[in-house]
């Protein structure tokens, strides 16, 4: 496995607070709310774009996507 898969692994289990396999929106406001000067109106837009069914959950195919998608901006 590469070490970047790996950071990514590791990355989305650091969010996934209760290891479900999922990245619940309370999860991920309370990881960024601690690491990152966001307002709670960029971390909803944030969590919206990685959630375009509005499903509330993130899954790890999800977060990747959203964090590739980051990078390359």
């Amino acid at each position: 496995m590469s070490d970047e898969k790996t950071q990514l692994i590791e990355a989305f289990y650091n969010f996934d607070g209760d290891y479900d396999g999922f990245v619940s929106v309370e999860e991920f406001r309370g990881i960024l709310r601690d690491g990152l000067p966001m307002t709670e109106a960029e971390i909803s837009e944030f969590f919206e774009a990685a959630d375009p069914n509005n499903t509330g959950f993130i899954d790890y195919k999800a977060f990747a996507a959203m964090l590739y998608s980051v990078d390359e901006s």
